[in-house]
């Protein structure tokens, strides 16, 4: 598979890191990436921060003491889009104040971001799931192309197929279907 990217990946180096599973997989514990950082320097630490990720907060504290800039990866938001008790929200708003950029997945988790207190300015979208607003606003045009692109990548009259994951309401089943 390709990254995409017009660097060879392999040039990095691939460091070991154990995850340990706790009350059946809804709490997690990453060893060995305390002990990474101790041995390299870096300027800016890029983490995933699924909230159950309990030894995000030791790397948080260990970044902030040693001056490493942090950007986590985030959706923010829960599972489902539903809201998250209010002790639950200050200590995302609390872990959040301790960062100095974001990547998050989508509009909404960068709405999330802004919502708990998170400048917009230092939230960057690296868009994982499908524009589904965009796709509908552009099917008209896009109906347009599709016969140039079928062809172009010699698909004739054999289906394509699409996997999306969960599909949930933040993520516009509808619109979706409707899209596609």
């Amino acid at each position: 598979a390709s990254s995409g990217l017009e660097i060879s990946l392999d040039a990095f180096d691939v460091l070991p890191i154990q995850a340990h599973y706790l009350l059946n997989g809804r709490l997690i514990w990453l060893s060995g990436v305390l002990a990474h950082l101790r041995r390299e320097s870096f300027d800016v630490v890029i983490f995933e921060v699924g909230w159950p990720i309990l030894s995000n907060l030791p790397l948080v504290l260990y970044c902030r003491s040693e001056g490493i800039k942090l950007i986590p990866w985030t959706k923010g938001i829960a599972e489902g889009g539903r809201e998250r008790n209010a002790l639950y929200q200050w200590y995302e708003r609390q872990f959040l104040k301790l960062c100095d950029a974001y990547l998050v997945y989508g509009d909404v988790s960068s709405q999330y971001l802004q919502r708990h207190g998170c400048s917009p300015e230092s939230i960057f979208v690296a868009q994982n799931p499908i524009d589904v607003p965009r796709i509908v606003d552009s099917l008209d045009e896009d109906r347009d192309q599709a016969p140039a692109l079928r062809n172009g990548l010699e698909f004739d009259d054999r289906p394509v197929i699409g996997y999306f994951a969960r599909m949930a309401s933040h993520k516009d089943p509808v619109g979706l279907l409707n899209a596609f």
